[in-house]
């Protein structure tokens, strides 16, 4: 039988495939979203440049899997493999989102 838990998000993580064409809106979108429930998104610096507007706590790539309840992924396939790898056996919730 599946153990049910229950998911209280504080923090949700952000990783992201550089340069992605029209990324900025969206995570400048999803961080009002987030911000207005009372959640925060934690994303790597590379969201700063992406999304100037983004109110996000910054942290480096490889520190976000110990700061975070939830993380999403805004890529291919290959971002969402490093996300994959990232988060090793972390019983962390991941959420692609393929760009």
């Amino acid at each position: 039988m599946l153990e049910r838990r229950q998911l209280r998000l504080h923090r949700v993580g952000l990783m992201v495939k550089p340069k992605i064409k029209g990324a900025g809106p969206i995570i400048e979108r999803l961080s009002r979203f987030l911000t207005e429930r009372g959640i925060e998104l934690v994303a790597e610096p590379i969201v700063e440049e992406m999304a100037p507007g983004c109110r996000a706590a910054l942290v480096p790539r490889e520190d976000l899997p110990s700061t975070i309840d939830l993380l999403i992924v805004m890529g291919g396939d290959g971002t969402m493999l490093a996300a994959a790898r990232l988060m090793g056996g972390r019983r962390i919730p991941v959420l692609g989102v393929n760009f």
